[in-house]
């Protein structure tokens, strides 16, 4: 499983995803995007499928920057970050959840925050 703590470095803002009510993890709740691995990708390949799957985010394997890597209920983990540049903030499409939000990281400790 890979997931993005995405950067908004002139807004000093984290983007999160609400999960769908419907969800069999974790409903309702906000988190990074993300997802788990398919056909034995990579961590690196599982998020830059999932990210480009979620917001049409196009990420480079050389701009991803591994921040965390740990085992949750038997599943490696694995967190990298991105710091967004302006013109790839205006490209970001809300394609998977059922919304997000951009939040200061002091914010962010007010949300129902889920790990994965």
């Amino acid at each position: 499983m890979s997931g993005l703590v995405l950067i908004n470095k002139k807004n000093k803002e984290l983007l999160f995803q609400k999960r769908p009510k419907n969800s069999k993890w974790n409903p309702n709740v906000w988190r990074f995007f993300g997802g788990k691995n398919e056909n034995n990708e990579t961590k690196e390949e599982c998020l830059i499928r999932e990210i480009k799957e979620e917001i049409n985010l196009d990420l480079n394997i050389n701009n991803l920057n591994l921040l965390k890597s740990d085992i949750y209920e038997q599943t490696e983990c694995y967190f990298f970050y991105h710091i967004i540049k302006p013109e790839q903030v205006k490209q970001l499409k809300l394609l998977e959840g059922q919304d997000w939000i951009w939040t200061s990281f002091k914010e962010s400790l007010n949300l129902d925050l889920s790990l994965i």
